[in-house]
């Protein structure tokens, strides 16, 4: 009211904050995909206390390196937040993919007795996995497994019940 004034003068140090990031590798639905945290403190900045991974799928992991098994393939939207000792943060999001495994099916003749039956396999897989390159095949009867054909022909010799199962591998490992 009466024009006295005061004022002051202080030094307001601005910390750096650190950089997210982090790489990971690509694999096939059902299997573990493993997350490396690369994140680096800034240059006159404080260490990394803190990460927060969302995987995009409804799960997290505070952990610095983690992994995650993505039921489903396709794409995930994956953030890392990292925090450092004086509470400064980035954040990186990066899409991964998951490879979509093959879709296993095959069809049989009429199987009798002592006469070669006929099992085919049916199956595909995406085309970005490549091609199916690989079978295999338990017959349900205790044989050895067959594993280098795509069909098979065999006769059973004893009738029943047989639990016939086919495996594939396509080009990606899937």
């Amino acid at each position: 009211a009466f024009g006295c004034s005061r004022y002051k003068t202080d030094t307001v140090f601005v910390y750096p904050s650190p950089i997210a990031n982090f790489n990971f590798d690509t694999v096939c639905a059902g299997n573990t995909m493993n997350f490396t945290d690369l994140s680096t403190k800034a240059i006159g900045g404080m260490g990394i206390k803190q990460w927060l991974w969302d995987f995009g799928d409804t799960r997290t992991s505070t952990l610095k390196n983690t992994s995650n098994n993505y039921a489903a393939g396709g794409y995930y939207n994956v953030t890392l937040l990292v925090t450092d000792s004086m509470s400064c943060y980035d954040t990186v999001v990066k899409t991964v993919f998951t490879r979509t495994n093959p879709t296993v099916f095959f069809g049989f003749d009429t199987v009798c007795l002592g006469l070669p039956t006929h099992l085919v396999d049916k199956s595909t897989t995406p085309a970005v996995n490549g091609a199916i390159v690989s079978w295999n095949w338990k017959l349900g009867d205790g044989s050895p497994d067959t594993t280098t054909s795509q069909n098979v022909t065999y006769t059973y010799s004893n009738y029943g019940n047989y639990y016939v199962s086919l495996r594939v591998t396509d080009s990606s490992g899937c």
